[in-house]
């Protein structure tokens, strides 16, 4: 896992042509990121943000995105898993119905197919969720591939 302390540390991972910061596997910023205009951040695994994230262009994560303070700025993002812990996840009101396979030792691959897509449009659809969380969810289940932040956050988005 790249560890990015500083602005400074940014330096060894943008690529200029592109306008993207990328990392090969995982990333922990303990630093605010703070990207201009069309700059976007890739990481193969997770990036995880103790303050917060903003990105001109994109974010894309082969994991999670998250934010300790809850504040990802970019255009749209792209995941494929869930933050935090099982536990989490099985105590949420939609999720309540499979806590047990949840818990087990199941694979995730495992457990987005146990609910089917009516299922998961209503589970993505409850009112409790952050906007992060949500999406996060449509993108584990296949429902979105980008999550676009400016429909997410004014409440304009549809699960078709």
């Amino acid at each position: 896992m790249d560890v990015v302390k500083t602005i400074k540390d940014f330096e060894k991972f943008k690529n200029y042509d592109r306008k993207v910061v990328e990392f090969k596997g995982s990333v922990k910023f303990e630093v605010d990121v703070v990207l201009g205009e069309g700059w976007s951040i890739k990481a193969g695994g997770f990036i995880e943000a103790g303050g917060f994230i903003e990105a001109g262009g994109s974010i894309e994560a082969g994991g999670f995105i998250f934010s300790f303070v809850f504040d990802i700025q970019c255009k749209w993002f792209s995941t494929k898993t869930l933050p935090f812990w099982r536990k989490y996840w099985a105590n949420m009101f939609p999720l309540r119905k499979w806590d047990r396979d949840i818990l087990s030792e199941k694979c995730w691959n495992e457990l987005r197919k146990l609910p089917t897509k009516e299922e998961q449009k209503v589970i993505c659809a409850w009112e409790g969720w952050h906007w992060i969380l949500r999406g996060h969810l449509e993108c584990f289940f296949g429902l979105k591939d980008k999550i676009y932040v400016e429909e997410v956050k004014n409440n304009e988005f549809q699960i078709s």
